[in-house]
């Protein structure tokens, strides 16, 4: 985890607080958060965006909603110190021991590219880590949980960059967490969004004669 925490700090000295420094897509914040929200129908809910960076999703919800309780988490400190003072409106959470830090529910929680970087010394490792997280996670969503990865085919991989199969990420999902999840590929032709619902109950229509 340190070695992640490192590598955000020298990219905020050389690049600065801005999407280079977390390493987000050029210009396509906008529809990775139009996909990533799609569950969201109606104003008063309460997110956890988990994984903040500098609050770029805060910024897209105030544009779409009206009424919505914010909170960021970040293992970042001086990511956290930064949104403290930009939207002190809003709660934060420094992740000192990720993600047992949480301790409220919240209707939905998304993760919006936090998975990208390997944290541990192997994939496998790595993997390990993002299911305990998702299961504990999922525990403090009332309604459904949205997260996203750099798929496995590709031609070409950054080094320390995480990329998920999908059918081995979807079997997890399906045995492990909900049978109620939504995968879509569409958005990016190199990046996949997963949607988790907590209430798994799939409900059967009455028959009528």
């Amino acid at each position: 985890m340190q070695k992640v925490i490192n590598r955000y700090r020298e990219r905020l000295k050389e690049f600065g607080i801005g999407p280079a420094a977390i390493e987000t897509p050029k210009n396509r914040q906008s529809l990775r958060y139009s996909i990533f929200t799609k569950a969201i129908k109606e104003d008063g809910f309460s997110l956890l965006d988990f994984g903040c960076g500098f609050g770029y999703l805060y910024e897209f919800l105030k544009e779409k909603y009206n009424n919505f309780e914010y909170t960021g988490a970040d293992i970042v400190s001086e990511f956290i110190d930064h949104n403290k003072q930009k939207f002190p409106e809003n709660n934060f959470i420094l992740l000192k021991n990720s993600p047992y830090d949480i301790k409220e529910t919240y209707d939905y929680i998304i993760i919006a590219g936090p998975f990208a970087v390997i944290y541990g010394d192997s994939e496998k490792e790595h993997f390990e880590y993002i299911k305990s997280t998702l299961k504990y996670l999922l525990e403090n969503t009332n309604i459904c949980m949205v997260l996203d990865f750099m798929h496995d085919k590709v031609d070409f991989k950054q080094e320390d960059a995480y990329h998920q199969n999908v059918m081995e990420f979807y079997r997890f999902v399906k045995e492990e967490l909900s049978p109620r999840c939504i995968i879509d590929e569409s958005y990016m032709p190199y990046e996949f969004a997963v949607t988790i619902y907590k209430d798994n109950r799939i409900l059967r229509p009455q028959n009528t004669y």
